[in-house]
């Protein structure tokens, strides 16, 4: 038989996002954040106080998922400018890519490459 499902206060939705939540966070911070999940699980099934625990771990979740959207918003975007010369091979080079494993690109400097 599986575990019980948690009736206490309604705290069954509340973590169950929370658990999807985590998994738009930092990476370096998941499997600090699953383990505060756990316990706050584990006194909401012993029918202890965890209020503080919930919030500060929804704290902590909605902290490194912001930093996660900042850092995502930072990333730059690559662009191709028409005047360098090795543009008009890009198809070529992201071909040969795709194909190969090791690829060396020559040109003269400021070719782009």
């Amino acid at each position: 038989m599986g575990p019980k499902p948690l009736i206490y206060r309604g705290v069954t939705s509340d973590l169950d996002q929370l658990a999807r939540d985590i998994g738009r966070t930092m990476l370096r911070d998941r499997r600090r954040l699953r383990v505060g999940w756990n316990k706050v699980r584990q006194l909401a099934r012993a029918r202890k106080p965890f209020d503080r625990s919930l919030a500060r771990l929804a704290a902590a979740i909605d902290a490194s998922g912001r930093l996660l959207a900042a850092r995502r918003d930072q990333v730059p975007q690559v662009s191709f400018p028409e005047d360098l010369p090795i543009t008009a091979h890009r198809d070529q080079i992201i071909d040969a890519i795709r194909r190969h494993q090791v690829l060396i690109v020559c040109g003269d400097t400021g070719s782009g490459k």
